[in-house]
């Protein structure tokens, strides 16, 4: 009896000195005594133990009274009533999380009900790392997003919620992603349709989220610096020149088309001050525009005002300061805050106090071609998620206007983004033309170098705002907002945006080209699933080698002009 009386000793003389011998001591909230499992003793130590137990409980009870520790075996004590209370109802669980389907069917997440009472949260192998940081709940993605969604009855008798079909094209972000990962492009890409559904939204680095969850160590090998959790599309930093698609648009409906250029002015200078050719009397608004003129824009700024300013770019582009953009990711919020002049004046070509997300600047482009912004969104339907074609509830709605801004004063605007296309020197895939504005940002650690570009198909029908069951015919008609962000430029030797044309070359040949998935299911949806499905094959690896090739070839066909002085900045 050794044991079970040392047991009891200690336990007794802890539990006194916590409580003390005081008639107000408060019962405890918790159990402070932790039952012993004795199932793996021997039937002698067994029978001390729950002696001591028996003994303990009794001690218990002369403290703070039977109510205060029962065990399922507990008689009610004669002294405390037994009350007979309603049955209250436990509240039903809550499903479990249904798939993420992409907008051709493919499965890229699901929840893997093979763990019995600790089902994982799987993403497909062959698109994990591309999707991880849009998706995944250690990214605060669409996982997280969509919870309640994907949790709600599936109208069929099992306990996985209902799964959501998204508008993003898995083998255009696959390749997209590739395409980074291949040339070590640090940064993000958005595609964007003209109804405003999100085709990709590509963030590199990024990580592979089954390992992330599910492998020891694996968190602790992915470096900080470069954020690989991070979602970047959706990110706030100065976009630079880009503000200028806004700041022409204000200059024009404000009659300001014609300025003395100094090329330097009041500590801002143009890409080319020093260049000569300065200064530029009577410069017109469409050659500031197009030659990106940093100090045309800062006058037009001062000269309008910081009431004026901020008022322009709230009516017309719902750029206003700090004001949450909700949209069913998330949400967009940009920074215009202006502290004095020089912030004005700086706020007129991006810089200062000014932020935005590559997703904002997704939806601006697509104001300034077509005259409306409307919301980005990701949600094509709630669907069943046994068969992905039975829709339960329609998603979010196409062609959401936001903004817009008076057609007069688009002309201007499109032959500037137009002449920009041009000096960027992309070649453009036959059957569209490529509008564009380029930006160099200061975001205080490098530099950014944004493209935010149009690829406008010569059938576009967005003025007929088609609806699509599917976009397995979008090509035929449709056109894409195409925005770049090269957030390590250093690394090619680049000074200026426009010298990512091959890039954005390559970017929208990917974008219209067309691409086969052979992998299998990876999760065949049933809750009776015993087993896994293998997932080997990637379709894309065949593919690797002509793309490593093609991008040779381009990389030395604009070797000789990445490295000329007088590239310009548009």
């Amino acid at each position: 009896m050794r044991l079970g009386k040392c047991l009891f000793l200690v336990s007794l003389s802890v539990l006194l000195s916590a409580c003390g011998t005081s008639a107000e001591t408060s019962l405890p909230e918790e159990r402070v005594v932790e039952i012993l499992d004795v199932s793996d003793l021997d039937s002698q130590k067994a029978e001390e133990i729950e002696t001591t137990k028996n003994i303990y409980q009794r001690s218990f009870e002369e403290v703070f009274g039977t109510a205060a520790y029962e065990t399922e075996s507990t008689e009610p004590s004669e002294t405390m009533p037994t009350e007979t209370t309603e049955e209250t109802t436990e509240p039903a669980p809550k499903n479990y999380r249904g798939c993420i389907y992409d907008a051709n069917g493919i499965k890229l997440t699901y929840t893997d009900l093979n763990e019995g009472e600790n089902p994982k949260r799987m993403f497909n192998d062959d698109f994990s790392v591309c999707f991880s940081n849009v998706i995944s709940d250690d990214s605060k993605g669409l996982d997280s997003v969509y919870d309640e969604i994907m949790r709600e009855d599936n109208n069929t008798d099992c306990t996985t919620g209902r799964s959501v079909q998204v508008t993003y094209d898995a083998l255009v972000q696959r390749a997209l992603y590739s395409y980074m990962s291949e040339i070590g492009m640090k940064g993000s890409i958005v595609v964007m349709r003209t109804d405003g559904s999100l085709m990709a939204e590509v963030s590199y680095p990024s990580y592979d989220a089954n390992r992330y969850s599910y492998e020891y160590g694996y968190p602790s090998t992915l470096s900080n610096t470069d954020s690989p959790l991070m979602n970047k599309a959706e990110q706030t930093a100065s976009p630079g020149s880009c503000f200028k698609m806004m700041s022409e648009i204000i200059a024009d409906k404000n009659n300001i088309t014609v300025l003395d250029d100094e090329g330097e002015w009041m500590g801002i200078h143009n890409w080319d001050w020093n260049k000569g050719g300065y200064p530029k009397e009577k410069r017109t608004l469409a050659d500031a525009f197009r030659n990106s003129s940093n100090v045309y824009f800062a006058k037009v700024f001062e000269q309008l005002g910081e009431e004026k300013i901020l008022e322009e770019l709230s009516e017309m582009f719902n750029f206003v300061n700090d004001k949450l953009i909700s949209c069913d990711f998330g949400g967009m919020r940009n920074t215009v805050f202006v502290e004095n002049d020089g912030d004005l004046r700086r706020t007129g070509f991006g810089q200062a106090n000014v932020k935005t997300s590559p997703v904002f600047l997704a939806a601006l482009t697509r104001e300034a071609i077509f005259g409306q912004m409307v919301k980005p969104f990701t949600l094509k339907a709630q669907v069943n998620s046994k068969d992905y074609t039975d829709v339960i509830e329609e998603g979010s709605q196409p062609y959401e206007v936001l903004a817009e801004y008076p057609l007069e004063y688009q002309a201007n605007l499109l032959e500037g983004m137009k002449g920009v296309a041009q000096d960027l020197g992309a070649a453009v895939p036959d059957g569209y033309t490529l509008y564009c504005k380029t930006g160099t940002a200061e975001v205080g650690r490098g530099d950014y170098l944004y493209v935010s570009g149009c690829l406008l198909n010569d059938n576009d029908n967005t003025s007929e705002s088609p609806i699509y069951d599917d976009y397995s015919n979008y090509a035929e008609n449709g056109s894409y907002i195409i925005i770049t962000q090269l957030q390590n430029p250093d690394a090619f030797g680049f000074s200026f945006a426009s010298n990512t044309g091959y890039i954005y070359k390559r970017i929208m040949a990917i974008v219209t080209d067309t691409y086969s998935y052979d992998g299998e299911d990876p999760c065949p949806y049933s809750d009776e699933t015993e087993e896994e499905t293998d997932i080997t094959q990637d379709p894309y690896e065949d593919d690797q080698d002509q793309r490593e090739e093609e991008t040779s070839e381009e990389q030395d066909d604009n070797s000789d002009e990445d490295q000329e002085d007088d590239t310009k900045e548009s």
